[in-house]
């Protein structure tokens, strides 16, 4: 390891390193994990891996520094605020993925207002970060938040916060038949993807806790297992604030979103007008090169499905949801209640012309975007 990383990351510490020891006078206790190989097994407490002999704890933060990392074993009880993985890559060797983060004996409380894991690591262009297979503890009432954009797998739901957020990169689990996420609280989608890939065949089901989306974007995806079928259900469907958007991404595309994949709200979401939902709800046909966007409807039986009353741009009234799909321009006033700007399909708005959405909604795609009126 190069000495002048080490300074730097010496400086960093919150704490006093003496003798093998963290003397952090009541304050938490960061550490840096510099080696840059893989052992099969890496006892959390090993101090021998940590630069400047410092195991983080006492609410610290635990950093990688390197591109490859063991297995991590929690073998006794370890508190945190975050971790921070860097560019620690997965590897896969012999069938086997690493790094796994897991206990033994040992468990991983995460105790600030605002904890959090970051992966950045990217393996030959794919972004993939570690794998977490180890029960991690909240406080009951703080937020824990994904960032990066690496995938990290989740093995076991989260327990004891108020919320899981995915900010960044994508946050995968592999569950079914079970709670997904969180076992409590609210998943919030704030910026990254959210996504289901169950590790089971035929039909399955799990449940989401309370689902919330934010202005960042992002995603909840999931995907059916081959000739079967897959069902999440939450109780309820959240908008954080203005703008806040969410795209719904089932494996089928949007013939399956309602069918073979299906998102049932318990509460049901309310509708705008004529049946839509919020205009930030939208599906997107990633089977196809365009990837087609649409608004959502809810069907007590099918749950969220796309919604089917649009009408074509030129007999488009002020309630209606238009769809645009070749490029044009507007030359005079016109009132929709929502627009689809289909298949990469501009429009340019004339000076003197006006586009308004009633109520305040939000175009798909394209260059014209607005809040009320669009010039």
């Amino acid at each position: 390891m190069k000495k002048q990383m080490q300074n730097r990351m010496r400086a960093r510490l919150t704490g006093v390193c003496l003798l093998g020891l963290c003397l952090s006078g009541g304050a938490a206790t960061d550490g840096y994990y510099w080696p840059d190989w893989i052992y099969n097994l890496n006892p959390w407490g090993t101090i021998r891996y940590w630069e400047g002999d410092c195991v983080p704890g006492d609410g610290g933060v635990a950093y990688f520094t390197g591109k490859m990392a063991g297995d991590i074993t929690f073998v006794e009880a370890v508190e945190l605020n975050g971790l921070d993985f860097g560019n620690v890559q997965l590897y896969t060797s012999g069938g086997k993925d690493s790094p796994i983060v897991r206990a033994n004996g040992g468990s991983l409380t995460l105790t600030g207002d605002r904890t959090f894991l970051n992966a950045d690591g990217n393996n030959a262009n794919n972004p993939v970060g570690p794998v977490l297979n180890v029960p991690i503890r909240g406080m009951g009432a703080n937020t824990f938040t994904k960032h990066g954009g690496a995938r990290v797998l989740m093995e076991q739901p989260f327990t004891q916060f108020a919320t899981v957020a995915v900010g960044g990169g994508t946050f995968v689990s592999t569950n079914a038949a079970a709670r997904l996420f969180a076992s409590e609280g609210t998943l919030a989608v704030r910026g990254g993807t959210a996504k289901w890939e169950p590790s089971a065949t035929g039909a399955v089901a799990a449940e989401l806790p309370a689902l919330a989306y934010g202005p960042q974007g992002g995603r909840l995806a999931w995907t059916a297992p081959a000739g079967g079928s897959a069902t999440l259900t939450t109780p309820s469907l959240t908008r954080e604030g203005a703008g806040a958007t969410l795209e719904v991404a089932p494996s089928g595309g949007t013939a399956a979103l309602g069918e073979a994949e299906r998102l049932n709200v318990t509460t049901a979401p309310d509708a705008a007008a004529n049946g839509m939902l919020d205009a930030g709800l939208v599906v997107r046909d990633r089977t196809t090169a365009s990837a087609p966007l649409s608004f959502l409807a809810y069907d007590a039986e099918k749950g969220l499905v796309p919604y089917s009353a649009t009408r074509a741009w030129d007999a488009a009234g002020e309630s209606d949801v238009a769809v645009l799909s070749e490029t044009g321009t507007l030359t005079a006033a016109k009132k929709v209640h929502s627009l689809i700007l289909d298949r990469s399909a501009t429009l340019s708005v004339a000076d003197g012309a006006t586009l308004t959405s009633i109520p305040p909604a939000s175009s798909s795609t394209g260059r014209c975007r607005w809040g009320r009126t669009c010039r």
